[in-house]
């Protein structure tokens, strides 16, 4: 999993962890010396967390979450974790306790191949003991829980798209929304969750002479839709015709832009495409948003939580 990866040379998992040692030693934590942590690659983690435990006889990440808190904790002890083990934890994290959290949901869902989406489950069901499509059926109801569900099946993913097919989707969207009074919801869930996305981005662009609104597919399910339901339909359309790294653009902008931060979403984007996609994810949102993303990160976070996301999103 981590092949692309390697431990820097002059990297000392020892002298590391006994800086994290000493840094947690006593009463409270320096902060500031566990910052470090954002700048090592999941290699060096790993050999981090075993220098620990042969050195001092703990486990690392059980004397993180006793000594870290806030969003600085939740950056950090995430670090550790490989990309599938994360997607399961924030999924469960999402379903957990009084409601759920149908943006986390819809964020990891929507970005996941079929492979990705059966290691998700498997994985999930071995670590928590049930079904992830059973939970997803006990926290979430009605067409935002068919959506979910629909989400878990395979996605058609060949490439190739047959023009008529997409055209005569298109003018089944329509008749399903703004061609009639009400809204076929689980028309639209079907389609835009089953067909591959480059048949939707056909769809799409055949939707506009489709539409006697001349709306876009993407205004249609803003007019027909609320909710999470929208939220997730407007994610696969944007995935759709312009592509992943546009998507998670988008979110990083959204978590940061206005009143206050969604520092939940900020941490699941910024972990999502730590390791080498990074470079991909920060050259595209600054041409699409004309500043950096660094830039945007440092003015709306502080401390040592704002410390560690700049090395994990790093200079060049």
């Amino acid at each position: 999993m981590y092949a692309q990866f390697q431990a820097h040379a002059g990297m000392n998992a020892t002298q590391d962890a006994e800086t994290l040692h000493y840094a947690m030693l006593g009463s409270g934590c320096d902060e500031k010396k566990i910052v470090f942590l954002g700048s090592r690659n999941p290699v060096e983690l790993a050999m981090i967390q075993q220098a620990f435990v042969q050195k001092f006889g703990k486990d690392l990440i059980s004397e993180l979450n006793k000594e870290l808190k806030g969003h600085f904790k939740v950056v950090v002890t995430n670090l550790f974790k490989d990309p599938l083990t994360f997607d399961v934890d924030s999924l469960h994290t999402a379903m957990k306790g009084a409601g759920s959290d149908g943006d986390a949901l819809i964020e990891i869902l929507v970005t996941k191949s079929n492979a990705q989406k059966q290691l998700l489950k498997n994985a999930y069901q071995a670590k928590y003991g049930e079904s992830l499509e059973g939970r997803i059926s006990k926290e979430t109801t009605g067409n935002f829980k068919d959506f979910l569900l629909n989400l878990l099946i395979a996605r058609e993913e060949n490439p190739a798209v047959v023009d008529n097919n997409a055209r005569e989707d298109a003018v089944a969207l329509y008749n399903a929304g703004e061609g009639k009074v009400g809204t076929d919801e689980k028309k639209f869930i079907h389609i835009l969750s089953r067909c591959s996305f480059p048949h939707i981005a056909a769809i799409a662009n055949h939707y506009v002479s489709s539409s006697k609104k001349h709306h876009t597919l993407a205004q249609a399910i803003e007019s027909e839709f609320s909710g999470h339901l929208r939220t997730g339909l407007l994610a696969i359309v944007n995935i759709a015709q312009w592509g992943l790294v546009d998507y998670f653009a988008e979110l990083a902008m959204k978590a940061m832009k206005g009143m206050g931060t969604n520092d939940e979403k900020l941490i699941r984007v910024t972990l999502l495409n730590r390791g080498p996609q990074m470079a991909v994810f920060k050259d595209h949102f600054r041409k699409k948003f004309n500043k950096p993303f660094k830039e945007w990160v440092h003015s709306e976070t502080s401390g040592t939580y704002r410390d560690v996301l700049l090395l994990i999103i790093g200079d060049t």
